[in-house]
């Protein structure tokens, strides 16, 4: 245990002396400031106590709370957090195991009593101590801003420390593996935000595909019930209609005083036009009721089609995600457990009263119902091979 404690020491230590830690420290200030500098009042938007009328955002859409817990979810977490300060951890973190192997260090350290295993767990747990100082100064930060601008005092806020540290041990344990085999930090670094960005354009991907089969849905669904609609219009129609219009008329195509194009012409010029509520104008009535009524079937079952297509590609995308971690619905975990039922009820109706797509809420509404166990369970089941495949290389590499 002393030796365990020792590593942590040193590791904060390094982080002290790094500029960059401090950097971006500041940065997560800057941000908080940012945070709280804007507001909301029964006007509009607020920025220094400026009122932007232009803006169409108010108390009376939204609450102060509401709009404070937002921006710090998306300007906080989501673009600072899991982005720019993610990237900035990792060129910090990149190089602790390339440099703890090429630096002679490690043969120090394994003369002490220690085994390869906690050594290496060790140095993987103190890579994270740099996000979880981050994530902690920010989030009390954010906790007072939350708490004095918006009137609400959200001990949940919290909770953004953990989730965040566990979505970057998702790359980091990844970075840490890179590391070892090629004892590049340069090489670390680059191949675990190109991994980052593939897990980023599966999630876009995910993301497309579930509003593209929401809305498809949505149209097959409208098309069924206007098919239901033009049946009940014909049986409507055909109850209307007197029993000896229900016979089929014959025509002589071949009345007039010639046959073919002259004959039809002649005929159609004697053939008066249906009289009102008579047998043939029911006919015609029917006969364009089921003309519209089969294409708009013909164009359902096609939409089917293409909604069955998009079903199964997106089944393949969700089978992609399982064994790979959840960088996006980790994160996503935070606005679930910050927001609650009512403000989310009532941001919806908000961004419905300015016409947003339905279909996109749908998309993110199944997206925030995701089973937890999935989105973590899987993820740290991929870290832990992962960190399984480092480990194994660590314990029988002979340094």
């Amino acid at each position: 245990m002393i030796q365990t404690l020792a590593i942590l020491q040193d590791a904060y230590r390094e982080l002290n002396a790094k500029k960059l830690f401090w950097i971006t420290l500041l940065l997560s200030g800057l941000v908080v400031v940012a945070i709280g500098i804007v507001g909301i009042n029964d006007r509009g938007l607020t920025v220094l106590g400026m009122t932007l009328e232009a803006i169409p955002l108010k108390t009376s859409m939204i609450s102060e709370a509401a709009f404070y817990k937002l921006t710090f979810m998306n300007v906080g977490v989501k673009l600072w957090l899991s982005w720019a300060a993610a990237i900035l951890a990792l060129i910090s973190t990149a190089g602790i195991f390339p440099d703890f192997l090429a630096g002679g260090s490690i043969e120090l350290t394994l003369s002490k009593p220690i085994s390869r295993i906690r050594l290496f767990l060790t140095k993987y747990v103190s890579g994270l101590l740099f996000v979880a100082l981050q994530v902690g100064v920010f989030t009390i930060a954010s906790f007072l801003v939350i708490g004095i601008r918006g009137g609400a005092w959200e001990w949940r806020i919290f909770l953004a420390i953990p989730i965040v540290v566990a979505f970057f041990s998702y790359l980091f344990c990844l970075c840490v593996l890179i590391g070892l085999v090629t004892r590049s930090a340069v090489a670390s670094l680059l191949l675990t935000i190109l991994f980052w960005l593939a897990i980023f354009g599966l999630n876009t991907t995910d993301g497309i595909l579930l509003s593209v089969k929401h809305a498809m849905q949505r149209s097959v669904d409208a098309q069924m019930a206007r098919v239901e609609g033009y049946d009940a219009s014909i049986e409507a129609l055909a109850a209307e209609v007197p029993e000896e219009a229900q016979a089929s008329v014959t025509t002589d195509e071949e009345e007039g005083d010639g046959t073919g194009l002259l004959g039809a012409l002649a005929s159609a010029i004697r053939t008066p036009p249906p009289a009102p509520g008579s047998a043939e104008e029911h006919a015609l009535k029917m006969a364009e009721l089921k003309t519209e009524r089969n294409r708009l079937y013909d164009s359902a079952k096609k939409s089917e089609e293409s909604l069955r297509s998009i079903q199964w590609w997106h089944a393949r995308v969700i089978n992609a995600k399982t064994i790979l971690p959840k960088t996006q619905e980790t994160v996503a975990l935070l606005n679930e457990s910050l927001m609650r039922v009512e403000e989310m009820e009532q941001l919806r109706e908000m961004m419905t009263a300015q016409g947003g797509d339905s279909s996109q809420f749908e998309a993110e509404e199944e997206l925030r119902n995701r089973p937890v166990w999935w989105v973590l369970g899987t993820s740290l089941g991929f870290e832990a091979v992962i960190l399984g495949i480092g480990a194994w290389i660590f314990c029988r590499r002979d340094f």
